[in-house]
């Protein structure tokens, strides 16, 4: 009877056994599963970062397409402005009657020579190329002595100087050297940069910007003569 019950015992053990492990994945089912659940993540996450190169792809080509617009625009103002220019000197009269030398033209004021523009009002462009008919070139104020004695011609009236801002809007340089002027006295809330072209003139002993198509009277300087 207690062999009878051992035996019976034994089986019912063997096949909960059998039963469990029937059910139970082994160690390496374990392991495969989770190397594929792995590979899907990896997987996954490499097609996000993909996304997301093609995306900031995108989004440079976009900024790119937009500075080569932006470029092409400023160079086109560019050639307008540089034809304006040209359409300035062309129709500026180069045939006029024999003048006085420029030893004459040129009155010295202070430590150099000056030639005040007062017959008429000119554009900044206009006011340059008269000068250098004239054998000059429009002036540069060298600091605040000499303006105060130019100043003294001037009285209340605006005339154009030398400095402007052509080849960078908002940076403010003189046309002859390419660099800063050597002085600059800016009247309140100036330069006021709100023009793309903008050309500095001086009226009581100030600086202002203004529009380079603007008319003012006009300052020239020379070298001093021997």
């Amino acid at each position: 009877m207690l062999r009878h019950s051992y035996f019976l015992w034994l089986f019912t053990v063997c096949g909960l056994w059998e039963t469990q492990a029937q059910y139970q994945p082994s160690l390496l089912d374990q392991i495969a599963t989770h190397q594929q659940q792995w590979f899907t993540y990896t997987a996954g996450k490499q097609a996000e970062y993909l996304k997301k190169l093609d995306l900031m792809k995108e989004e440079l080509d976009d900024q790119l397409n937009a500075l080569q617009v932006k470029t092409e625009i400023q160079l086109q103002a560019l050639r307008e402005v540089a034809e304006s220019q040209k359409a300035v000197v062309e129709a500026t009269p180069l045939q006029r009657e024999p003048g006085p030398p420029p030893t004459k033209l040129f009155k010295k004021i202070g430590s150099r020579y000056f030639y005040i523009g007062k017959d008429s009002k000119v554009t900044w462009f206009a006011a340059s190329d008269e000068c250098r008919l004239i054998g000059g070139y429009i002036a540069t104020i060298n600091d605040q002595e000499e303006l105060n004695e130019v100043n003294q011609i001037f009285g209340s009236d605006a005339f154009w100087l030398d400095i402007n801002s052509l080849p960078k809007t908002g940076t403010f340089l003189s046309s002859r050297t390419g660099e800063r002027a050597p002085f600059y006295k800016w009247g309140e809330g100036q330069p006021t940069k709100k023009h793309e072209n903008e050309c500095i003139f001086i009226r009581n002993k100030k600086m202002y910007s203004a529009d380079c198509w603007a008319v003012n009277y006009f300052i020239c300087q020379s070298e001093p003569l021997n």
